[in-house]
């Protein structure tokens, strides 16, 4: 690795080429990376349980499964039908006559169109058909109504509401029906279609007859809303939520033999410590190994995902299950994507735990629990619970839940997001896990040192974090800034002053306590690992600088972010409250707003973005990657805002992110950092105090509208001579050192 020390050019500039060296040492690493996969992977598919697994599975597991599927449906279809009709719930005796009545007339209505073409045609099955079909509604007067629905006790239920108004005979009286029904049962579609169809032959009538009625309004009397029941109250058992569990269920079972065969099968057959003696890196070693068995798990993946594509479209069953929008071809991509993702993030898990055995058996004797512990999501999968809060950051369970919905058609973007950034970092860190625990020497000759030498604490003190360690704290805290941000969201019947203190609390413990607590136990010196070096007098004043100027840059990005999206991501209900928000701040002191959303937040973000994580990607990283890479996991964190999804703050934030860390580097500090975030911070909420006074005034402030063009010219005035100052310290810095 390069030191970053030496080079006095800015890691964001271009810079000059790699020496030819770099570049050969590169590509014949990457050479001999793609040589140990290959072989990895060549023996893996060579053994014949692996193509059991890949081919015959599936060929074999999702026809039988068809046959299971539609046997149950069909048992269900027949109970249904030996009932002798549809259960429709109302509420009272009167609503029940009042329906009755209107299906009465809407029924008279078809049935009098089918008679008439019966006589001219002879033909009288529609007219028996109409007739059958009546016949099953059958109104019943129940308690809780929609309970009742949800527990499979009615089909639909229907609430009816009239507004008392006279009207003259023979003309129908207006009322407005409120239709509950459950989209996944095949009865309630079917009562629901039959009930929409008589009473809008109903108001056909009824416009006909005032059309008659010349002068006449011609609004429908009867109104009918649609209501899909709470998913949240259903206990219903769904065969649909299956399919997701067995696909990735299935993906698992592709992934573990060749997992079992790479670590402990090798080190059985005594191949292992040969493979370890060889000169390559050892990290190379494992990394063909997890390549070669996430490969393994994808052509699983993609048999079974082929295979039970094929199923649901040539058994019939996909429609009955899911509806044509589910398993378009989109969907289907959509979901692959998911198993890739989760692929990657198990695969690391198998090897984990693989590389520990000495022996195949032991091997499998550790993944028997693991793999019953596989089966806990889907029944979380199968309780119909919504997909929000700790079920998205969940390990597994997030990406059953969203396999679920993509299912359903019901997706929302904002959990979706945040399972696949959580799963991704689970990945990372079962990556590490692998790499600490293949090449720990207690692995090779038996000893079992090597789990505490993982999670024990170490003799020596380091200057920073290893990578390992920082992606382990990485997946820790992004779950619980989800959580405790969602939390706090749910906290608006508190005042603002005790919001905004566990907001702090929150900030304070999550970006500066859990770190420090890390950093103590893992004996990592704090003052280098949070770069808390002093800096120059000049460096916090061009720090300050920055802070005043950079942000109608930024929110010029936010602005080009929108415009790229099309659309804002919070809904105008959500805009509403954040406005309402910061028109309470105004109830409290604006010394407490700037301590809470400024000053808290700018200092405790940078002494872990541009301090713990900044230091630990130096050591592995170049500076520009370094750069670069903090810069985009703290736009990350800063998307997630009131528990949902603000995609157009990503670019300002990696923004600021950018800038941050390249102050970080210019002088080996984060205290310029804290200052320039604070400033940036505190002049964006001090407007959004006097936002009021602002706009009485004419200042032109609106989140809207692009800022007037002096605005722009006096911050990128501003932002130039506060990068030029800073270059100028770094320059007297290197004049020091040579001199």
């Amino acid at each position: 690795m390069p030191d970053p020390e030496s080079n006095s050019e800015s890691p964001l500039s271009s810079g000059a080429a790699a020496p030819a060296a770099n570049s050969n040492s590169r590509n014949t690493t990457f050479a001999r990376i793609m040589r140990l996969c290959q072989k990895e992977l060549r023996e893996s598919l060579r053994d014949r349980r692996t193509i059991i697994t890949l081919v015959l599975m599936p060929l074999m597991v999702y026809p039988l499964l068809s046959v299971i599927f539609q046997r149950f449906l069909f048992t269900t279809a027949d109970s249904i039908t030996a009932t002798a009709g549809y259960v429709i719930g109302v509420e009272d005796e009167e609503s029940a006559e009042l329906l009755q009545t209107y299906l009465g007339m809407g029924h008279a209505v078809f049935l009098a169109d089918a008679q008439k073409a019966a006589r001219e045609s002879g033909d009288r099955e529609p007219v028996e058909t109409l007739i059958t079909e009546a016949q099953k509604l059958q109104l019943y007067t129940v308690e809780d109504p929609v309970d009742r629905l949800v527990r499979g006790e009615v089909d639909i239920v229907v609430l009816l509401k009239t507004n008392g108004e006279p009207v003259p005979p023979m003309l129908v009286p207006p009322a407005q029906f409120s239709f509950t029904h459950q989209p996944n049962s095949a009865a309630s579609q079917q009562v629901l279609g039959i009930m929409e169809r008589y009473l809008g032959a109903v108001n056909d009538t009824f416009l006909q007859q005032r059309l008659i009625a010349a002068g006449e309004s011609t609004k429908s009397p009867l109104t009918m809303v649609r209501y899909a029941a709470e998913e949240q109250h259903s206990t219903n058992f769904s065969v649909a939520s299956l399919i997701p569990l067995i696909l990735i269920l299935m993906t698992i079972t592709g992934a573990v033999y060749p997992a079992i065969d790479l670590t402990a099968g090798e080190r059985e057959r005594g191949t292992l410590e040969a493979l370890i003696a060889a000169p390559v890196p050892r990290f190379h070693l494992l990394l063909a190994k997890y390549v070669a068995v996430v490969t393994v798990a994808l052509l699983t993946a993609a048999a079974n995902l082929t295979a039970m594509t094929v199923t649901l479209y040539s058994s019939g069953i996909g429609k009955t299950l899911f509806g044509d929008h589910v398993i378009s071809f989109q969907s289907i991509l959509v979901l692959f994507a998911l198993l890739v993702l989760f692929a990657s993030f198990f695969s690391a898990v198998l090897l984990s735990v693989t590389s520990f055995a000495r022996s195949f058996k032991e091997a499998q004797a550790y993944l028997i629990p693991l793999m019953l512990m596989s089966l806990g999501p889907g029944l979380v999968c199968l309780m119909g619970l919504e997909f929000k809060g700790i079920l998205t950051v969940a390990p597994l369970v997030n990406i059953v839940m969203l396999s679920r919905d993509i299912f359903s058609g019901n997706v929302a973007a904002g959990p979706a997001a945040i399972a696949v950034i959580s799963t991704t970092l689970y990945a990372a860190v079962g990556i590490a896990v692998a790499a600490k625990i293949f090449g720990a020497d207690a692995v090779l000759y038996g000893g079992e040192s090597g789990l505490t030498g993982w999670f024990g604490r170490p003799e020596k003190s380091r200057p920073a974090a290893s990578l390992a360690s920082t992606l382990l704290l990485l997946a820790t805290l992004f779950p619980l800034f989800i959580l405790l941000s969602g939390g706090l969201a749910q906290l608006s019947e508190k005042s603002i002053g005790v919001r905004l203190g566990l907001s702090g609390a929150v900030t304070i413990m999550l970006f500066g306590l859990l770190p420090l607590a890390f950093a103590v136990f893992s004996r990592i010196h704090v003052a280098s690992a949070f770069n808390l070096r002093p800096a120059a007098f000049l460096s916090f004043l061009a720090a300050a600088l920055l802070g005043f100027s950079l942000w109608p840059l930024a929110h010029e990005l936010f602005l080009l972010h929108r415009a790229l999206l099309g659309s804002q991501s919070f809904s105008p209900e959500q805009v509403d409250a954040i406005q309402e928000l910061v028109m309470s701040w105004r109830e409290i002191s604006p010394l407490l707003i700037i301590l809470t959303l400024a000053v808290i937040p700018a200092t405790f973000e940078e002494l872990f973005f541009r301090g713990f994580l900044f230091s630990s990607l130096l050591q592995n990283l170049t500076a520009r990657q370094t750069i670069i890479v903090s810069a985009v996991l703290f736009g990350v964190f800063h998307v997630v805002v009131m528990s949902s999804l603000a995609v157009e703050r990503f670019f300002p934030s990696t923004f600021m992110g950018l800038i941050l860390g390249w102050v970080c580097y210019r002088t080996k500090s984060v205290w310029p950092g804290i200052l320039l975030h604070t400033c940036h911070n505190g002049f964006l909420v001090t407007i959004g105090y006097y936002k009021d006074w602002l706009e009485a005034n004419r200042v032109g402030i609106q989140e809207q509208e692009h800022l007037p063009a002096n605005w722009l010219a006096f911050a990128a005035l501003g932002t130039m001579t506060g990068i030029l100052v800073f270059k100028y310290i770094v320059h007297q810095d290197e004049v020091i050192e040579t001199s």
